[in-house]
């Protein structure tokens, strides 16, 4: 069933359900509702009944995570530019597998995590590669939101701003955030087409936060930890991903030509397929 198009007088409801969760389509534009409510104005909006439905009854139970404000984003490569929601924990998958095959090489992201009533989360402006190393920046930062709806930014205090580690999930500085951490990490070189065993990856359901080594502490209750108090450790109910909606960058081992590697659990390349990519980019020079 198809709703016919909207009057005016339900654009409000429309805002409201809209906020409540975050996009239709999995995308819009940071910060900027006006744009949003100017489209459902100028052009029809068509719904399907069921969409309606289950997004009313999302939004009363607070399932949904709340849309990163302007202020949040400002002066960031993500700063007024249409955002595409690149992974949620509850739609592609907790594993920390699942997090690198959705968001590695995507750009900048940003990423938001809840417990229970508890909403923080951090960003990365180099976004990321499996790497397994540290990378510094002086513009990443975590954040989180008081009940008020109030977000307090940190900053980073060194070079060791972001963890990329194909084990683990995101993770800023070496324990400011650190959501879903493998259990065994592995620090240096590039991870690429991932040889070792996925089975010691992390599950995003679970995080950790103590802030004053890597990242700056907050105002009262954000002095220890993200999560407000001294709930350093906390199960996750939910993890969103954004990131800028262009299109996704290649992996580095994609670029030396041949044919698309065969994919892993993981999402990466075999060693078998390792071994003959290079063969064949050698071959074309």
């Amino acid at each position: 069933m198809i709703f016919p198009t909207l009057p005016p007088k339900m654009l409000p409801a429309l805002s409201h359900l809209a906020n409540s969760l975050h996009t239709i389509g999995d995308c819009y534009v940071a910060g900027d509702v006006d744009a949003a409510l100017n489209v459902a104005r100028e052009e029809p909006l068509m719904l399907p009944l069921g969409a309606v439905i289950g997004g009313l009854a999302l939004a009363s139970r607070g399932g949904s995570l709340p849309k990163p404000p302007p202020t949040l984003l400002a002066g960031t490569n993500l700063d007024g530019k249409p955002l595409r929601l690149a992974y949620r924990a509850s739609r592609d998958g907790w594993g920390a597998e699942r997090f690198h095959d959705r968001v590695d090489f995507c750009g900048s992201a940003l990423v938001v995590a809840a417990s229970g009533g508890a909403v923080a989360g951090g960003y990365n402006p180099s976004g990321w590669a499996s790497t397994d190393d540290y990378s510094s920046s002086t513009s990443a930062f975590v954040f989180a939101i008081e009940r008020s709806g109030v977000w307090h930014r940190m900053g980073t205090t060194g070079g060791a701003a972001i963890y990329d580690n194909a084990r683990s999930g995101p993770t800023f500085g070496s324990d400011a955030l650190v959501v879903g951490a493998g259990m065994a990490p592995v620090m240096g070189g590039f991870a690429g087409p991932d040889t070792e065993s996925m089975q010691q990856q992390g599950s995003l359901r679970s995080a950790s936060s103590f802030l004053g080594s890597s990242y700056n502490r907050g105002p009262p209750p954000y002095e220890v930890s993200l999560f407000g108090g001294r709930r350093t450790q906390v199960r996750l109910r939910e993890v969103e991903v954004w990131v800028a909606d262009t299109p996704r960058s290649k992996a580095p081992y994609r670029e030396k030509g041949g044919r698309e590697p065969r994919r892993t659990l993981a999402g990466r390349a075999s060693s078998s397929d390792w071994k003959r990519i290079f063969s064949e980019a050698g071959k074309q020079k």
